[in-house]
């Protein structure tokens, strides 16, 4: 196996970011609109999570994005949020939504001094994204409070493309893990994993985007449950 637990012959990607957009125009009425649809199903996982603790839970949610997700399924049913991204996403947050704490960082060298301890992190596909997935679960597993949880997703390269894709398709991912390499890369990063799934990549509906995916994912080999979620703590 060669680095992050990927297959020799795996060809990653040039990291690409989006460092000079302003949140103003990024962030479109269109763009926060499918925001809400992506990763719907993990943020409903941790939504139920949050509500199962009846006291509150401190949430972090590293690459919060837009925040909408973060803030209309989680933030209702925690005691404290923390949103996590560049710049400009952050600048849209404050703007946009009225409670919660959204700070500036750095997804691929994380400053610690600037992350708050928390019960539960998300971190929602943004992991196939970065130059390195290091800096970042190490940052995460630091500022998890005592007996706490990340919940982490990407796609899973098998169920996405089929067997024997050896190389990102989308050009804005760096690598993509098959479920037991990212196992293998969530162990080697110091997590205890305590429960996986396969979703759907965005919120089952009628919409043209959710169309679109359902027939990319009938060719043979590939699936439609490609997001791959894991419950992970701080390995003892």
């Amino acid at each position: 196996m060669s680095k992050f637990f990927l297959p020799e012959n795996y060809k990653e990607n040039v990291p690409i970011t989006h460092d000079s957009v302003t949140a103003e125009t990024y962030w479109t009425k269109k763009r926060i609109r499918t925001s809400r649809l992506f990763q719907w199903h993990v943020y409903e996982w941790a939504s139920k999570i949050a509500i199962k603790n009846r006291n509150g839970l401190s949430i972090a949610d590293f690459g919060c994005g837009s925040g909408v997700k973060l803030m209309e399924m989680v933030a209702p049913f925690s005691a404290k949020t923390y949103g996590y991204d560049q710049e400009s996403a952050v600048n849209f947050c404050r703007g946009y939504h009225k409670n919660g704490e959204f700070i500036g960082i750095d997804l691929d060298r994380p400053d610690l001094g600037k992350i708050k301890s928390a019960e539960l992190s998300i971190c929602c596909d943004v992991i196939e994204h970065l130059a390195s997935p290091l800096p970042l679960l190490d940052a995460i597993r630091k500022s998890l409070a005592n007996g706490g949880m990340l919940l982490i997703s990407t796609p899973d390269r098998g169920a996405f493309h089929g067997n024997g894709a050896d190389r990102p398709l989308n050009p804005y991912h760096v690598r993509e893990w098959s479920s037991s390499e990212f196992d293998k890369l969530l162990r080697s990063a110091g997590y205890e994993i305590i429960e996986t799934k396969h979703l759907p990549p965005l919120k089952i509906g009628i919409s043209p985007i959710h169309l679109i995916h359902r027939v990319r994912q009938a060719f043979p080999g590939r699936s439609y449950n490609y997001n791959y979620a894991a419950l992970c703590k701080i390995s003892s």
